[in-house]
């Protein structure tokens, strides 16, 4: 927790005790009033009143919880009715009375250290007094006049999707289907990703490109040198084809542990999600509607890697990544929207 008292602290040095107990309830157990919160036109009416678009889309205030700026979201276009989505997700936390107790003596290190200069003695009285009846405290007037605070609490899992969420929900505004690729980094969440973005649009199905692996028999040299060439990308674009006409329709799943195909049958849906490193591959990113590449910082990379499947660690370093990296660098991702995904 201390970190995250530290970062607002330092970035609104005016806050009082109230604002720090405020923050530590927020973290703890998120939201106080759900439907108030997360209501759209409540949302509406409180972005008339912005006046600093200037924070980031969101702010983490504890390892799971976070703040999105609703001025960020107006800067960026965002809908509220995508925001109050994301914001309806965090109806309940596994917040306790001991967790929030440490958060408070957290804040009192802080006071008593003189990092965040409130008298110590009176701070304590006012957290001795919030640990009896625990409640969702208003900002100070000095905050509020200060940093014109205009935000919503959301779990940061769901907050780093928020402008995947708004392009998805804008084109399904003029549109009857909207096709998304998930492309990015390996470990960077692709497949989580496209795990959340059912649980947002139910109408929809999953395609993996785990199950386009190539087969054994076509692993030449020539195809293995190509980048991606691991990929069945030409059996991968035709069931995308298949899957534009809008209709029932069947494809092959490879398993490339038994090396055998299973048969796939596939409804129509309104949204359809393709999600693999190599989805946006020149020969198949026409056909997607909105396209996004997720990103992951190396040492978050390895140590994911190394929990997922430790044996594989030298084939990942010396042969998969450097691939990967290769792709990377020699396709246009300028269309793609990025997404940074360490928190999953």
């Amino acid at each position: 927790m201390i970190k995250y008292l530290k970062h607002n602290y330092t970035k609104r040095p005016l806050m009082k005790g109230q604002d720090f107990l405020k923050m530590i309830y927020q973290a703890e157990f998120g939201i106080a009033h759900l439907q108030r919160a997360s209501d759209v036109l409540s949302l509406i009416e409180e972005c008339s009143l912005i006046k600093d678009f200037t924070q980031p889309l969101f702010e983490e205030i504890s390892d799971k919880m976070c703040r999105i700026n609703l001025g960020a979201c107006q800067k960026m276009e965002i809908p509220m009715q995508t925001v109050s989505a994301v914001v309806s997700k965090t109806t309940k936390t596994d917040g306790n009375l001991l967790s929030l107790e440490k958060r408070c003596d957290d804040f009192l290190q802080l006071v008593q250290s003189k990092f965040v200069h409130i008298p110590f003695f009176a701070t304590k009285n006012l957290v001795t007094d919030f640990l009896k009846a625990p409640t969702h405290m208003h900002h100070s007037a000095s905050y509020r006049q200060n940093y014109d605070p205009h935000y919503r609490i959301a779990l940061t899992k769901h907050a780093q999707i928020l402008p995947l969420l708004s392009a998805i929900d804008k084109y399904c505004e003029r549109n009857l289907v909207c096709f998304v690729a998930i492309d990015g980094d390996a470990c960077s969440g692709k497949t989580t990703v496209a795990t959340q973005l059912q649980e947002y649009y139910p109408d929809s199905y999953v395609i993996h490109c785990d199950d386009f692996f190539l087969p054994p028999e076509r692993k030449t040299e020539q195809r293995m040198s190509e980048v991606g060439g691991n990929v069945d990308y030409e059996r991968l674009e035709e069931t995308l084809s298949q899957a534009k006409l809008n209709l029932p329709f069947e494809y092959q799943k490879y398993n490339c542990y038994s090396n055998a195909y299973q048969r796939v049958a596939v409804q129509p849906k309104r949204v359809v999600i393709v999600e693999g490193t190599y989805s946006l591959r020149q020969n198949l990113k026409d056909f997607f509607d909105v396209k996004c590449r997720l990103t992951i910082n190396k040492d978050t990379q390895q140590k994911r890697l190394l929990q997922r499947n430790p044996q594989l660690m030298t084939q990942f370093n010396t042969v998969w990544l450097p691939q990967e990296a290769k792709y990377f660098s020699q396709n246009d991702f300028e269309d793609a929207i990025t997404l940074s995904m360490e928190k999953l």
